[in-house]
């Protein structure tokens, strides 16, 4: 008897974790990393700093009394800039500026910035309350955030089907086959790759963003190197 109550809260468990916001984020970023590596064929071990960037940018933005609408703008151009530079080392760079107290007036430091999410739960439509069954239950917010993060991956799917089978996408696709050929017909194989990183970094971005705002608090303490891989 105890077993099977163990059995079915795992499963519970487990269910939850697969339609909560921590999935939704894993999702955008592992979509935003598949144009990047699957379909342009580059590495890039420094995608968790696209979701660093959108995270905090939006954050700060807020929380110096910005309205959302433009964290939310600003969090997508920063990470779609960091997409001409990401690597490793600079998402370890700016993970240690933004822990270090010597940003910690903008950024928090290790204490990161909490707060960020009040201007988001007011204008949720969802009434005050928990929605599902028994454990696998959901607060308004979490649940606002939920349909957020997953109306963005499927968004994200649609942007990146579309792209993919557009005369851009044959391109990229020939940009990871063969450089060398590709760009021995004229093509401009370095632009379509910052096109390719671009992208994929805005998608590590909206990533970042719906992590952050749905516990309403960011720190630099989640956005390790491992994350990416």
């Amino acid at each position: 008897m105890m077993l099977a109550l163990d059995l079915g809260a795992s499963l519970v468990d487990g269910l939850r974790a697969a339609v909560g916001v921590q999935a939704c984020f894993y999702a955008l970023a592992a979509i935003g990393l598949n144009l990047q590596f699957g379909y342009a064929g580059l590495l890039n071990f420094g995608h968790v700093a696209s979701a660093l960037v959108g995270a905090y940018s939006a954050a700060i933005t807020v929380d110096n009394g910005g309205p959302l609408w433009l964290g939310v703008v600003l969090g997508t151009l920063a990470a779609g800039l960091l997409g001409l530079l990401a690597t490793i080392s600079v998402a370890e760079i700016l993970r240690v500026v933004t822990n270090s107290g010597r940003t910690q007036s903008i950024t928090g430091g290790p204490i990161g910035l909490e707060g960020i999410s009040d201007d988001l739960w007011a204008i949720n439509p969802i009434p005050d309350g928990r929605y599902g069954w028994g454990s696998f239950s959901f607060n308004q917010n979490t649940l606002f955030t939920m349909i957020i993060g997953w109306t963005l991956v499927a968004l994200a799917c649609l942007l990146i089907w579309g792209l993919t089978r557009s005369p851009w996408g044959r391109l990229l696709r020939a940009v990871r086959e063969d450089e060398e050929a590709t760009r021995a017909l004229g093509r401009n194989v370095f632009g379509m790759k910052l096109q390719s990183f671009v992208i994929g970094s805005v998608l590590g971005g909206l990533a970042g963003m719906v992590f952050a705002f749905d516990g309403g608090f960011v720190n630099p303490s989640f956005f390790v190197a491992q994350l990416t891989f």
